[in-house]
């Protein structure tokens, strides 16, 4: 069995020991992308900030800010802000019980980065349940932000097909540059829900987007296998598409409500 792990960051949160943790033109995909041709201005870096302000007595925790890094891409935008695609347990930001015990005085948040390097505040619109299964998806609104959206594809990739992704490993991403990786799709997985990728990732990679040759979504990134980082999961397309249209028909309803 593929041993995997979650890809939630590049974790400077270590709060204790114990807690760590439109379309594009396409020159000549067959041999070579040029720079251009990927959506880098959809790109988004996704940043859970925890302030702590008071631990539990005798704990080792220490007040202070902890940030925690993963990606995004831009599906398009709504009247007032861009809708963001990541993985769920990027935008997560309930603790653990054991957490939750030790700092008794904290606020988290969620922000996005932009290749611009504006940072603005995000919201969740919907996140898969990671206790329900391993689908790993989530939406985030973010207000005043206007991006390009990245098109959904009509199908899947087959196998062998190269597929491409922008996403910040290890947190690297200097605005207006972020890296640009690709790979090969290697097939489904038994879990009915991912995909095996061959595109290299490590902690900050999760949330990517999983782009064809033209530069189309075809699945987001959420994990790698353990001790060989170009074997990495992403989310099936037919999941990624269902769970797209479900999002975007909850976001149009709470607005509409809301309006």
């Amino acid at each position: 069995m593929l041993k995997e792990i979650r890809l939630l960051s590049v974790i400077i949160l270590i709060i204790l020991s114990a807690v760590s943790c439109h379309k594009t033109n396409v020159i000549n995909l067959g041999a070579m992308v040029k720079e251009k041709a990927f959506p880098t201005h959809s790109f988004v870096q996704v940043l859970k900030k925890l302030h702590i302000y008071e631990c539990a007595e005798g704990s080792e925790c220490k007040p202070g800010q902890y940030t925690s890094a993963g990606s995004g891409i831009s599906i398009g935008n709504s009247s007032t802000g861009a809708l963001i695609f990541t993985a769920s347990h990027v935008c997560n930001t309930t603790l653990s019980k054991e957490s939750s015990k030790i700092l008794t005085n904290y606020k988290i948040g969620l922000d996005v980065k932009t290749i611009s390097g504006a940072v603005l505040k995000a919201e969740v619109v919907h996140a898969s349940n990671l206790n329900d299964g391993p689908l790993d998806l989530c939406i985030l609104y973010v207000k005043d932000l206007f991006l390009p959206g990245v098109p959904i594809s009509q199908k899947g990739p087959e196998v062998g097909d190269r597929v491409f992704s922008i996403s910040a490993p290890e947190g690297v991403f200097e605005p207006p540059t972020v890296p640009l990786l690709d790979g090969f799709y290697s097939g489904p997985m038994p879990d009915g829900t991912s995909a095996m990728i061959t595109i290299p990732a490590a902690g900050g990679s999760s949330g990517a987007a999983v782009l064809n040759k033209k530069m189309e979504l075809v699945g987001i990134i959420f994990a790698v296998k353990s001790g060989f980082r170009h074997i990495t999961l992403a989310s099936k397309f037919q999941n990624t598409v269902h769970f797209l249209n479900k999002s975007i028909d909850m976001f149009i309803n709470k607005h509409r409500t809301t309006n």
